[in-house]
């Protein structure tokens, strides 16, 4: 409960401040129910269970907690990374890195001294030396991750020197693949589908190494997807939860045997579950409601059996009119299941870490497929904390909710700064000494929104409006105001390139921090 009727303070015993300063609590933006009669609202707060192990709140610090916790089975799916060479460099062969890896994918050497911050990543095996000049190498993770780059000093095609100038940082410790530690290893972490490049390799003799590794403590799978329906058809269903597979020729679509086949190259590759698979010969009930939930930027596809036999297919009453009227927009392309089907594909876009849900089933027994797969022209952005506490996102509009641990709203939001992305971290409690990284897959305006005065008291600005100026940010000449009539707010911003990342300086004592990319 964050807040009741007449702005009083709600009974949420502590934990909202203690859920929101948590990397692995995730804060929803707009997921919250209504208390029917009662004027009271609720901050939610989710984070990701793995099976048979235990989710501990923190203690309840304040008497009178009114609290309401909900399980939620999903459907993940498991980790993924791509990398794309400029040149005819082939890093096409992965494996998990361990102790005695093969380093590459043209000899037999083998990776020795492995540290383990490295332990259980993924290995790109390139090419031993043989690197054209001037190649530029992309990862690509569905979840975020930190990337490295093992280099050898001698022979790393420049990369020792251009690493560190496009914010990549030296690690402690490096493999060796003879007795002599030559090597040395660049790292720097990645959000969820977007696409990090190394500086361009100079010279065509190259000794390097790609490793990604997943950051465990993440509050958001790679992909979820979730389903619920009516408490009358619950106590007659008992569904499956697998694991998502990849989509392309020759998946499964229905339980009559049939195969996916023709499938458009645009949606292969992609995470894909068909409903089959997880209601059995029944199908789903009328009433089920589907939801998607993905790390990074994602499109998100429908299969539909739109005829059948020359007839109405099984499509649980979502077309003609259920999926267009909720902004579905239908392919001109779709996959092939044998004779007696005609299938549909309907798209919609969702960003990093929101909830998709699709329009209740009106039938019973429909026969769809989800698909999920990165939305490569999204623009996005990441704010993280060096202690690993990512901000929660929102539109950035008026009577925005302002932090994430509190109900206060923003008003007389600039212009310029809409639509932008807000990017809202705990109110006044953010540790002296923090770093906050941001990231943006593009161009982008990055304001900082900072408390200049505090009638009565101190500011509470973090040193962010010294710390800054001196960085080269500008003042802009108006900021938004929030409840708190005795606060001042501030905005500064500078321009961030494309596919860089901004580390901030660390804060200075009590700080409420705020992030806007435009």
């Amino acid at each position: 409960e964050a807040s009741r009727g007449g702005g009083a303070p709600g009974r949420d015993g502590g934990l909202i401040r203690a859920l929101a300063a948590d990397a692995r609590w995730l804060a929803e933006a707009a997921c919250a129910p209504s208390c029917g009669a009662m004027d009271c609202t609720w901050a939610v707060f989710s984070a990701l269970a793995a099976r048979d192990v235990p989710v501990v709140l923190p203690p309840v610090a304040l008497a009178e907690a009114c609290v309401l916790l909900v399980a939620v089975p999903v459907v993940v799916g498991s980790f993924a990374v791509s990398l794309a060479s400029s040149s005819n460099a082939s890093y096409d062969r992965l494996a998990v890195v361990a102790e005695g890896v093969v380093a590459w994918r043209d000899r037999d050497h083998r990776y020795i001294g492995m540290p383990k911050y490295l332990l259980g990543g993924v290995l790109f095996q390139g090419p031993y030396k043989d690197v054209p000049e001037g190649t530029v190498l992309t990862v690509q993770p569905n979840a975020r991750s930190r990337v490295y780059a093992i280099v050898e000093r001698s022979s790393g095609g420049g990369l020792p020197n251009t690493l560190p100038v496009a914010g990549w940082k030296q690690e402690a410790g490096a493999p060796r693949w003879h007795d002599t530690p030559t090597m040395v290893t660049f790292g720097r972490s990645c959000a969820a589908g977007c696409a990090l490049s190394l500086p361009p390799t100079q010279g065509s003799s190259v000794v390097l190494s790609i490793v990604v590794v997943p950051i465990s403590s993440v509050p958001v799978a790679p992909v979820e997807v979730s389903y619920c329906y009516s408490a009358d058809a619950a106590q007659q269903m008992s569904p499956q939860y697998p694991e998502l597979e990849m989509l392309g020729e020759g998946a499964p679509w229905d339980l009559e045997g049939r195969l996916l086949t023709k499938v458009p190259l645009w949606m292969q590759g992609a995470a894909y579950l068909p409903t089959s698979t997880a209601f059995g010969a029944s199908g789903p009930p009328a009433s089920t409601i589907f939801s998607v939930r993905a790390a990074p930027p994602s499109v998100v596809y429908v299969i539909v059996e739109e005829q059948r036999d020359g007839g109405a297919g099984r499509f649980g009453g979502l077309l003609p009119e259920a999926l267009p009227a909720a902004g579905w927009e239908k392919r001109a392309e779709a996959p092939e299941a044998g004779m007696r089907s005609q299938l549909a594909v309907y798209a919609k876009r969702v960003s990093a870490r929101e909830c998709l849900s699709l329009p209740p089933l009106k039938e019973a027994g429909a026969v769809l497929g989800l698909v999920v797969k990165v939305d490569m022209d999204a623009f996005d952005a990441t704010v993280e904390t060096s202690g690993g506490l990512e901000f929660q996102r929102a539109d950035f509009q008026e009577t925005v909710i302002a932090w994430s641990d509190t109900q206060f709203r923003y008003t007389w939001v600039p212009t310029p700064m809409t639509p932008g992305i807000l990017f809202r971290g705990p109110h006044s409690t953010t540790p002296s000494g923090t770093v906050i990284y941001i990231s943006a897959s593009g161009a982008c305006r990055v304001y900082m929104i900072v408390e200049a005065e505090y009638k009565g008291g101190m500011a509470r600005d973090g040193g962010f409006l010294q710390s800054l100026a001196r960085a080269g940010w500008r003042v802009e000449a108006t900021a938004p105001s929030w409840n708190d009539t005795k606060s001042v707010m501030k905005v500064l911003s500078i321009r961030a390139s494309e596919g860089s990342e901004l580390a901030l300086p660390p804060t200075r004592g009590e700080g409420g921090v705020f992030v806007v990319v435009v």
